[in-house]
This record gives C-alpha cells, sequence and structure tokens, in this order.
C-alpha cells in the first residue's frame, strides 16, 4: 500500500477494483487511522463490503459493522469474518432473516457454541446442512443434526465427519442416499458388515457390494438374497464350496445359469445336477463346464436329442459316446445320423428295423453299410430313391438274386 494513501484513495480504488484491493493488501500493511477515516467520513456501501470481507479488519471496526444496515453481500461477508463478536453471531443466527447470511455463518468456522446452537434449530435445511459441514460445529451439535428430520442435513454431516456410531446408524437410515452414502465410506469391522449382508435391504445389500475386498464371510449371506441381482454379483466375487453349490440348486434355481457360468461344479454336486436338471440346464452345463469323458457318457445314456448334438461335438465323435447314444431312442438315432461323423460299423448299430427315414438321412450324407442286415437291404434295393437303392446295395449282405434285380431295375 502506498506510504500516502489516504481514505479518499482507498475508497476509489477498492470502488475501481474491489478484489484487486483485497488481493494487494493480503501481503501489505494498511493503517488501522486509514480504516477508521473510510468508515466514520464517509458512508459508503462498497467500503462496507471491503470491510466485511478484510481478514485484518480491526475487530472494533467489525463490531460497528455489525450495528449498521449492510447491504446482502456485505452482510453475507461479515457473517463469514473470523472477528465476528459472539453476541453478533447470535444476533445473526436467531434475527437474520437472510437465509444466506445463516448459511455463512453456518459455515464460519470461528463460529460460537451459542450461535451453531441456534442455527442447529433453524427452519431452513440448507443452514443446519451447512451446520452439519462445518468441522468446527461442536460435537454435541454435529450429534444432534446426525438426527435431524432431513436427509440433506444428515447427509452433510456424513460427508464431513466419520463418527463411527453415526455412519452405523446412517447405514440403515430411510433417504437412500444418506444410507449409500454411509455404507461405501464408513470404516466397518466384519462383524458390522455381516449385519448389513444379513439385512435383506436392496439398496444396503447392493450397495454393500460396491466395497472392496469383501470376505465369504460377509458375501455368502448375500449369495441367498432374495434379490437376483446381488446373488449373482456375489457368484462373480467369491469361489463356491460343494455345499454353497448345492444350495443353490436347492434355494435358487434362477441363480443355476449364472453359477454354470462362474463356478467349476464340485464333482458331489455335478452328479446331482445330472440326475435332476432340465435338459436346458444340461446343455448349458455342456457348454459352460469342462466335463471328463466319464461324465459325458453319464449324459449320453438318457439323452435328449439336442443334448445328443452337443454331445457329439463336444467329444468330437468319441466312439464311446456315440455308442451309449446308439442305445437311444429314433430321435437320437436320427441325430446321430444328422450330424455325428460314423463309421460304416457305426452305422450298422443303429439299425434295429427297416425306418425308413433314418436310411434316407444316412444315405443322403453319403454313408455306407457293408454290414447292413440283409433283410433290410432286399427291402430297400428296389427303393425309388437312387440315393436308398445305393445305401442298400453296399451290404455284404445282400442276396445276387436281389443285385440283379437292382442292376435289371437300373436298365
Amino acid at each position: 500500500m502506498p506510504i500516502d494513501i489516504t481514505a479518499e484513495k482507498l475508497i476509489k480504488e477498492i470502488k475501481d477494483d474491489l478484489q484487486g484491493t483485497l488481493d494487494s493488501l493480503k501481503d501489505d500493511y494498511i493503517p488501522t487511522r486509514i480504516l477508521q477515516d473510510a468508515f466514520y467520513d464517509h458512508n459508503c456501501p462498497e467500503f462496507e463490503f471491503f470491510l466485511a470481507s478484510f481478514e485484518d479488519a480491526p475487530s472494533a471496526l467489525i463490531e460497528k459493522l455489525c450495528q449498521k444496515e449492510l447491504q446482502e453481500n456485505a452482510a453475507i461477508a461479515l457473517a463469514s469474518h473470523s472477528r465476528l463478536p459472539v453476541s453478533a453471531m447470535v444476533k445473526i443466527a436467531q434475527e437474520s432473516e437472510l437465509n444466506s447470511q445463516k448459511i455463512a455463518l453456518a459455515a464460519n468456522p470461528a463460529i460460537s457454541p451459542q450461535a451453531a446452537n441456534a442455527l442447529a434449530k433453524d427452519t431452513c435445511p440448507s443452514v443446519r446442512a451447512t451446520l452439519a459441514a462445518n468441522k468446527e460445529t461442536p460435537l454435541r451439535i454435529r450429534e444432534f443434526l446426525h438426527y435431524d428430520e432431513t436427509a440433506l442435513v444428515r447427509l452433510a454431516g456424513l460427508q464431513r465427519f466419520t463418527d463411527e456410531d453415526a455412519l452405523k446408524r446412517a447405514c440403515f437410515d430411510l433417504d437412500v442416499q444418506v444410507k449409500i452414502k454411509a455404507i461405501l465410506t464408513g470404516r466397518y469391522d466384519d462383524e458390522f458388515l455381516a449385519v448389513l449382508a444379513h439385512s435383506n435391504d436392496h439398496i444396503i445389500q447392493s450397495t454393500l457390494l460396491e466395497r472392496k475386498n469383501l470376505s465369504p464371510q460377509i458375501l455368502r449371506p448375500m449369495l441367498f438374497s432374495p434379490y437376483l441381482d446381488v446373488a449373482k454379483c456375489c457368484l462373480e466375487l467369491m469361489e463356491l464350496d460343494s455345499a454353497d453349490q448345492a444350495g443353490i440348486l436347492s434355494f435358487h434355481p434362477l441363480l443355476i445359469e449364472q453359477m454354470l457360468k462362474t463356478q467349476k461344479l464340485c464333482p458331489q454336486v455335478l452328479d446331482e445336477f445330472i440326475h435332476g436338471a432340465e435338459n436346458e440346464s444340461l446343455e448349458l452345463l455342456l457348454e459352460t463346464q469342462n466335463l471328463e469323458l466319464e461324465t459325458l457318457l453319464k449324459l449320453a445314456e438318457n439323452a435328449k436329442a439336442s443334448l445328443a448334438k452337443k454331445l457329439i461335438e463336444i467329444s468330437d465323435n468319441n466312439a464311446d459316446i456315440i455308442r451309449t447314444l446308439s442305445r437311444g431312442n429314433k430321435e437320437i438315432l436320427y441325430t446321430l445320423a444328422l450330424y455325428a461323423e460314423l463309421t460304416p460299423q457305426q452305422v450298422a448299430n443303429l439299425f434295429s428295423d427297416s425306418d425308413r427315414l433314418l436310411i434316407f438321412i444316412l444315405a443322403k450324407r453319403g454313408f455306407q453299410c457293408p454290414d447292413l442286415p440283409g433283410l433290410i437291404a432286399q427291402d430297400l434295393i428296389d427303393d425309388p430313391i437312387p440315393s436308398i437303392r445305393d445305401f442298400a446295395s453296399s451290404s455284404k449282405e445282400l442276396s445276387p438274386h436281389s443285385t440283379t434285380t437292382q442292376e435289371n431295375n437300373h436298365g
């Protein structure tokens, strides 16, 4: 500040550039006498705003400023001042008609307990919320505000403080935002996290799953949650033991698909699943699990057509799988004829009678069958479809008479 500064010059600078003047005074000194002259000799709203905003304003002038009728911007700045007298704070808290001024006071780090006590009962939720977020608000008042009727106030306190008891209570708050904030930010032991996991409250459980490094002790109760999205998420986060897998099969059938995609079934559970699951689930089992041949053979014993097709593909036309499927019903035999790569002997094993559709499928795929029973071959040698006649003629048991007949027909 220039050595020849006067009250008049100071006011001019304030009117020209208030913020610039405030910034320059952070590292400079201005005589108290100049400030007093400007205050007493000039009725200037800009100077009042400046004085209310000036951190080094003398306490005596701040007290005088409290007695004046101020414009709103100056009133707000005054309420934020660190040298504001306790009496003025209480008066603002109890009598001010400006919520903006009370909010500024509620955020003031120098707020007095008396003023804070008055603001804690203010009708404006924003005033109470600001007070709850002020780290200098007395503890007893902060605790009082943890029970405020307005969620905004309760949430404001949680955002700033880590009072363990308050956070635990807030985990069960009726307001969703308060509840979520408390669950995500609190530092809790596994015992309390287990309480949350057992809550059967969808918001609590789904929010809890957003925390990192949850132990199996916490995840397991939510595995059997009534909410499918919660249970599915748990399946992705933990490795199930045989008891949990069996529990899913018994109590949570909607989770079977997700379990097959994320877990390797234990042998005893796999055996139970094979004997009790629907065909669609068995198909999914083949798609998701790397099964041993022994298990594939069990599946082939009573397989339906769609499952038989998958077994053929997955086993890469394994001879044991094909032999087991060959003992199935006609639909399974058709499936083998349509999709399996069969040897002549395997083709022969498909026949128990003269099933013309089965023979047609095999014939169209170009198979031959030297071991085709002669009686069946003789029934088909005169068939009007050429591919069936060719198939029948591949039989070693076909009588010479039948062959001659076939040749005559061709001629």
